[in-house]
């Protein structure tokens, strides 16, 4: 009987635990509910092929294009010669050499880091572009910005 008696108590401390577990689970799971919700309210105004095509229309096919890596999938989906700038721009980092002929595809942070490191950079090319990443959204949503080549 005493085994018995400590089998239900060891029982009823599972069941204990696992409802507490449950229990704290649950706003988790509410609250992917909600995000899985706006994926499927938001999925129009998230599709880059919106921005695919702005790149497409807005530079050469063949012209080399350097940039953020957040683009790179939408610049391959716009059929670009693409090649992302290196993750590891650092303020004062003087090692990030952006080419004259080149074409650039950047965003807001991404010309700060550029200008920390030289301004030289930026400053003879002409702003061809400019827009938000997804037009359709009024939250949080970074701007990105299109560059010539350098004009001399």
């Amino acid at each position: 009987y005493q085994q018995i008696a400590f089998c239900r108590t060891k029982m009823r401390y599972f069941l204990v635990a696992g409802s507490v577990l449950f229990v704290c689970w649950l706003p988790s799971f509410f609250w992917n509910i909600m995000r899985l919700r706006e994926s499927f309210l938001f999925y129009s105004s998230l599709n880059k092929a919106n921005m695919a095509k702005q790149l497409a229309e807005h530079i050469p096919k063949q012209a080399l294009v350097l940039g953020d890596a957040q683009f790179f999938i939408v610049a391959q989906n716009a059929h670009l010669n693409y090649e992302p700038l290196p993750f590891f721009i650092g303020i004062g980092d003087s090692g990030v050499a952006v080419p004259p002929g080149v074409w650039l595809v950047i965003s807001s942070d991404c010309v700060d880091k550029i200008n920390a490191t030289n301004s030289e950079y930026l400053r003879n090319r002409r702003l061809i572009f400019k827009s938000r990443i997804f037009p359709d959204l009024h939250f949080d949503n970074p701007e990105y910005f299109i560059y010539s080549p350098t004009i001399y």
